[in-house]
C-alpha cells in the first residue's frame, strides 16, 4: 500500500523557496517564470495536485481582473451550480471545461482566479475541489493551463531570439539589389534600338 504524504501551505512554500535556491547557486542560466511553471506542471503528481499549485500561485499573482475574466469566472460558476430540472444541483463538467479554455494566458487565468474569488467568495480551487473528483476529470482542468504555459514558453523564446542578416554564399550579407541603379550602383545603359543599330568602326566595315 502506498504511502500518502499530507504537505501544508508552510510545507509548500518552503519546497519552492529551496528549489528557487538551489537555481540560484546552479551555474546554468536562470530559469524564466515560465519555465518554472512548465517544470511543475509537467512533473510528477496528479492532475489535481497540478491545478492547486497553479492556483494558489495566482491567489498571490498580481494579475488583474477585467470584464472579461469576469465573464469567464461566471460561466464556471453557471457551469458548477447547474441544477437539474431546476431542482438538484448537479455540475455542467463541459460547461466548466470550455470556460477554463476561453482564457487566452496565463495572466488572464490568474484573472479568472481572482474573479471568481471576488465575485463569489470562495477560492476556485475549493470551488472544483468540491465538485470534481476523478483523475480523467482533473486532466480535462489541468490541459488547458499546461498549454497557455507552453504558449508562454514559445513566445518568449520568439522574443529572445536575436535576428541576424540573411548570408550569402561568400560570407557576406544579402543586399537588396538597386533597380534604378543595379546592384554595381551604376545606372544600367539602354539596349540599342534593332532600328537604330550602333554604327561600327572603320575598321569592320
Amino acid at each position: 500500500m502506498k504511502k500518502i504524504i499530507k504537505l501544508t501551505e508552510s510545507d509548500l512554500t518552503r519546497i519552492v523557496k529551496q528549489v528557487i535556491n538551489e537555481m540560484g547557486n546552479n551555474t546554468n542560466p536562470p530559469m524564466s517564470g515560465y519555465d518554472i511553471f512548465l517544470r511543475l506542471i509537467n512533473g510528477g503528481g496528479t492532475s489535481q495536485y497540478k491545478v492547486q499549485k497553479v492556483i494558489s500561485a495566482c491567489n498571490s499573482s498580481k494579475f488583474p481582473m477585467n470584464t472579461y475574466t469576469n465573464k469567464i469566472a461566471d460561466m464556471i460558476y453557471d457551469g458548477i451550480s447547474e441544477k437539474t430540472a431546476g431542482i438538484l444541483p448537479s455540475t455542467n463538467e463541459n460547461m466548466v471545461f470550455t470556460a477554463l479554455r476561453r482564457a487566452r494566458t496565463l495572466d488572464e487565468f490568474c484573472g479568472v482566479v481572482k474573479s471568481y474569488r471576488d465575485s463569489y467568495g470562495q477560492d476556485l480551487y475549493d470551488a472544483l475541489d468540491g465538485d470534481f473528483d476523478l483523475e480523467s476529470e482533473w486532466i480535462q482542468i489541468m490541459r488547458p493551463l499546461r498549454d497557455l504555459g507552453t504558449k508562454a514558453q514559445r513566445s518568449m523564446s520568439t522574443k529572445n531570439t536575436p535576428k541576424y542578416p540573411t548570408p550569402t554564399g561568400s560570407g557576406g550579407t544579402r543586399s537588396t539589389p538597386n533597380t534604378k541603379t543595379g546592384s554595381s550602383g551604376l545606372r544600367p545603359t539602354s539596349k540599342p534600338s534593332p532600328k537604330n543599330p550602333v554604327p561600327l568602326p572603320n575598321r569592320f566595315r
